[in-house]
This record gives C-alpha cells, sequence and structure tokens, in this order.
C-alpha cells in the first residue's frame, strides 16, 4: 500500500482491510504518515493508554498527536489532557463531530485517522453513520486535512461500505 500516493492525490480515503491483517494494515499506514505534523487519532475500538502502548510498542512516535477516546468514559470518569479528547461513547457522534469542527479550525493541516468505521456500526444504525461520514468528509475537504478512514472487511457490512464508498475520494482494499 503506497498510503503517501493515495494522499496526494485524495483527501478522504477509505480502507477496507481483511481482519487478518488489520492491525497490520493500521500500523503500515501509521509508519508512512511523516511524523512531524498533526495526526489526529480517533479511536472507536481502543482507549488513549491502550493506543498510547500499542503505538509506542510499535515504535510510532508522531510529535503532534491529539487522540479522540471515544471508549475510555464507557468505562470510567476521566478528564480531557492537552493531546486526549474524551467523548462520552461511540454513540456521541455530535460530540464527535463538534470536537473534528474545532480540530479542525485550531490546526492549519495534518492527517486524521478514523479506527474504525466497522467498530462505529456496533454502536449506531448504518443511516447515522452513514450521515456522519459524510460530514466528516465534507469537512475535511473543506479544511487542509487528509483522512484515512479504516474498516475491517467482513460480510456483514459490505454492501454498507459500498454505499459510503461514495462519500469519500478513493477506496482502498487491502
Amino acid at each position: 500500500m503506497d498510503i503517501l500516493k493515495h494522499l496526494e492525490e485524495n483527501k478522504v480515503i477509505l480502507f477496507i482491510i481483511d481482519s487478518s491483517r488489520y492491525n497490520d494494515a493500521v500500523i503500515e499506514a501509521l509508519k508512512s504518515l511523516p511524523n512531524d505534523g498533526n495526526l489526529v487519532y480517533i479511536t472507536l475500538n481502543k482507549t488513549a493508554s491502550s493506543l498510547e502502548n500499542f503505538l509506542k510498542d510499535k515504535s510510532i512516535e508522531f510529535k503532534n498527536l491529539i487522540i479522540v477516546d471515544c471508549i475510555t468514559r464507557t468505562i470510567r470518569d476521566v478528564r480531557d489532557k492537552d493531546d486526549i479528547i474524551y467523548i462520552d461513547s461511540p454513540k456521541a457522534l455530535s460530540d464527535l463531530s463538534f470536537v473534528l469542527s474545532g480540530i479542525l479550525s485550531k490546526r492549519k493541516k495534518g492527517y486524521i485517522i478514523l479506527d474504525s468505521l466497522t467498530t462505529l456500526l456496533v454502536y449506531q444504525d448504518k443511516p447515522i453513520v452513514a450521515r456522519f461520514i459524510l460530514n466528516m468528509a465534507n469537512k475535511i475537504r473543506e479544511s487542509r486535512f487528509k483522512s484515512l478512514i479504516f474498516a475491517a472487511d467482513v460480510n456483514e457490512h459490505k454492501d454498507f461500505l459500498k454505499e459510503i464508498g461514495i462519500f469519500v475520494d478513493k477506496v482502498v482494499k487491502g
């Protein structure tokens, strides 16, 4: 996967990854991004502390990493930090959209990772997720950010992922 080449030509990319190599594909994508820019990592399947340990174990470090954690507050009460914004739940898409808008307006440019679209479907109905992705894609296109949206390639969501494909600039299967 030549992530940078895809990002040169597109602002919003949906990566549909075989579930057996999902984590490896995310690692490969992160390692290919410049580590001196802004990276916003929206995590829907790991807590911020778990994600930080995961990145550290894989020797991935970004100078300006902001984690938007949609999981931890479902487990325990925590306060936002300078580099971690906690959302109450993956169901709180309005809150996530609001936070995303704030980040896009305050930061000049960078990358947004959404991990994972498939997890979001556990918490929300498909039409709500589709509207969220369309809204997010449009916000990103109006900014100087680029986005990688990851989804596991599972049979039960194949039709939905095809539908979402019209909202993004490119779909890459890997």
